[in-house]
């Protein structure tokens, strides 16, 4: 699981009531545009990654969390060091992917030796989020 948080606290006493809504209006659009982004750039192998990422406002709170719940989204956002993976679960995933699972022996001895390249979809959401969509948001 992967979680972003972005957090507006008690903006109230420093900047007023009126820019305090302003600024949660902000927050509110960005974080559901970098929902919308990180499941745009998640890889779909499954389909999962894509169905689990999901974001959290927190009831009466300036919080909200944009959350992964796939058990593999570390790995495809981070890639990881070689290792052993069941066979069974790839034999799933090439059958999806190709309709034969005579690849997944192979793929197995791969990650094995390799590990798995990053595929990042959560950073670039962010990353995109913070240098455009927030000054589109700000603006309006």
């Amino acid at each position: 699981m992967i979680d972003f948080e972005i957090d507006v606290k008690e903006l109230g006493d420093k900047i007023g009531e009126e820019a305090e809504k302003h600024y949660q209006k902000i927050l509110m659009k960005s974080m559901f545009r970098m929902e919308e982004l990180a499941i745009r750039n998640a890889p779909t192998y499954t389909g999962e990654l894509r169905q689990k990422i999901t974001v959290f406002p927190q009831v009466l709170s300036n919080e909200y969390f944009l959350e992964s719940r796939a058990q593999h989204s570390y790995d495809v956002e981070f890639g990881n060091v070689p290792r052993e993976v069941p066979l069974e679960d790839l034999k799933k995933w090439a059958i999806k992917k190709i309709g034969d699972d005579k690849i997944a022996y192979p793929l197995k001895l791969r990650i094995a030796k390799k590990g798995i390249h990053a595929q990042p979809f959560m950073r670039p959401a962010l990353q995109a989020v913070r240098g455009y969509w927030i000054y589109v948001y700000a603006k309006e």
